[in-house]
């Protein structure tokens, strides 16, 4: 949603009310999400919103003000990933522009980019719920 809106008689406020999205960025978000469902995680968001109309500034501010929370992760777990999941969305995108793969892709049912690195000792406790 990217404008205000009443639902269920309560105001949701839309993405333009976030401070450094704007208007391309939340058109970008909207088309992603009616595209491929909603975000699993900060990662599967870098992947599918094109990195050059939702920039670093942008992402920052809506991780701090709870755009990502639907994720396994809250706001505190997104900033700490926050780069590695710009550089590898951006990978993702970059290859998927020139066509280029990996030979792990190969039968992959899933994104390389989806889930956070199996190391992260927050993400083993949040599946472990």
């Amino acid at each position: 949603m990217i404008d205000f809106a009443v639902v269920e008689g309560k105001i949701r406020f839309g993405l333009n009310a976030v401070k450094n999205v704007g208007e391309s960025a939340c058109r970008a978000i909207v088309r992603a999400r009616e595209e491929g469902g909603p975000f699993a995680s900060i990662w599967d968001f870098t992947e599918r919103v094109d990195p050059q109309v939702v920039n670093k500034r942008a992402l920052e501010s809506l991780v701090k003000c709870g755009g990502l929370d639907s994720t396994a992760r809250r706001a505190k777990g997104c900033s700490t990933c926050l780069e590695q999941a710009l550089a590898c969305g951006q990978k993702q995108q970059s290859d998927k522009l020139l066509g280029q793969g990996s030979i792990f892709d190969l039968g992959a049912s899933r994104r390389r980019c989806s889930a956070p690195p199996p190391d992260d000792p927050r993400e083993r406790r949040v599946r472990q719920e």
